[in-house]
């Protein structure tokens, strides 16, 4: 009889996935992060058709004839500044989420999203490098808000069992939109002369889509709790995103909050002193070094100009691009069962594995083009 109480109290604790976790957890993916990744793996293919666009664009404004070097600059330009804006993005997105909430924080994710979507329908329309360059520079903002938001708004929403499978929706989200950008920029899709500019914009339906029921998703209850105070307006979130008999649940994430406002309230740490303290210190290198080493990999350079490398290694264009394809769905894959290889080989190794066979693969890729580039 006991151990038949003890199983209820365990599984009224544990709650599951209820449709408004499992629909919020979703759409916001399908909203934010799909969206970036996206924009990461668009651009490769019609690369070549965006710079002729380019020369035709300043010579009918400017008057002016570039020169193949000069395209060159201003296509790295357009590339780069993907991540100029993210830089940018990465220094207000920790004060957006507070100021505003996680759900708030994502709204602007989705409006800066959806405008430079706008941008990069029209700018050709207008033959107007400049909004394609600024449609560029806020996507990079966006990516940055929902890098830093929207993995944190999905593991304050979610129970604590369930917060290690919540928090993969975002890797696999971008992994994804690569994926689907890479779709989407096919010549036998949007990937064409005349199409380019609706392969470049048409993430903004998935963005739209997803934040239209908007208005019915809850905002974090650690938010509500831990920074605006309002424990009713958490209890309340927390009530709905639980589901019916939720209780005894919902009332100890309550307490677990209460307990946690009494550990900052009496544990104030400086960053200096997080710096002189060893016992921080080395969480602090250690999460500082793992998307470090996510930038170092090249995994920016592979899905900007793999089809450029890849042609240079002497393959055609059309096979050029049906590679980029393959190491795009390659990632989505890797990124889909990172979860269970984590769980089966543990984070220190596999982090190690990855990083190592990044760096063999890049020494061996540079090698390679560079013995293809000595024989021509």
């Amino acid at each position: 009889m006991d151990s038949k109480l003890e199983k209820n109290e365990d599984d009224t604790q544990r709650k599951g996935w209820t449709p408004l976790l499992a629909l919020v957890c979703f759409a916001t993916t399908l909203g934010t992060a799909i969206p970036v990744g996206y924009c990461l793996g668009v651009m490769n293919t019609p690369a070549e058709y965006i710079k002729s666009w380019c020369l035709d664009a300043f010579a009918i404004r400017y008057n002016e004839q570039l020169n193949s070097s000069q395209v060159d600059l201003l296509w790295s330009a357009i590339v780069s500044i993907f991540l100029i804006g993210g830089i940018f993005g990465s220094f207000i997105a920790g004060g957006f989420c507070n100021r505003f909430g996680r759900k708030g924080s994502l709204l602007v994710s989705a409006f800066l999203l959806t405008l430079s979507g706008i941008l990069l329908h029209f700018c050709r329309m207008t033959n107007s490098v400049e909004m394609l360059l600024i449609g560029r520079f806020t996507i990079g903002v966006a990516a940055a808000i929902t890098y830093t938001v929207h993995p944190i708004y999905l593991l304050e929403i979610s129970p604590t069992h369930l917060r290690g499978s919540a928090a993969v929706f975002t890797s696999i989200g971008v992994t994804g939109g690569i994926f689907v950008g890479q779709i989407f920029s096919l010549q036998q899709v949007f990937g064409t002369e005349d199409l380019w500019e609706f392969a470049l914009s048409f993430y903004t339906v998935f963005v739209v889509v997803s934040f239209l029921p908007v208005y019915w998703y809850p905002e974090s209850p650690r938010w509500l709790y831990l920074m605006r105070q309002d424990e009713p307006a958490a209890r309340k979130e927390l009530e709905r995103l639980r589901g019916k008999n939720s209780d005894e649940c919902v009332n100890t994430e309550i307490a677990d909050m209460k307990e946690l406002v009494a550990y900052a309230s009496n544990e104030k740490i400086g960053f200096l002193a997080v710096v002189k303290n060893p016992e921080y210190l080395l969480p602090l290198v250690i999460c500082c070094s793992f998307p470090l080493c996510q930038q170092l990999s090249g995994i920016n350079a592979i899905f900007f100009y793999s089809v450029r490398i890849f042609m240079k290694g002497g393959f055609s264009l059309k096979i050029a691009t049906w590679m980029n394809f393959g190491a795009g769905f390659l990632n989505l894959v890797f990124a889909s069962v990172s979860p269970i290889l984590v769980q089966k080989f543990g984070r220190r190794p596999l982090m190690m594995f990855s990083a190592g066979g990044c760096g063999i693969s890049l020494f061996g890729m540079a090698f390679a083009l560079n013995y293809i580039v000595s024989i021509k």
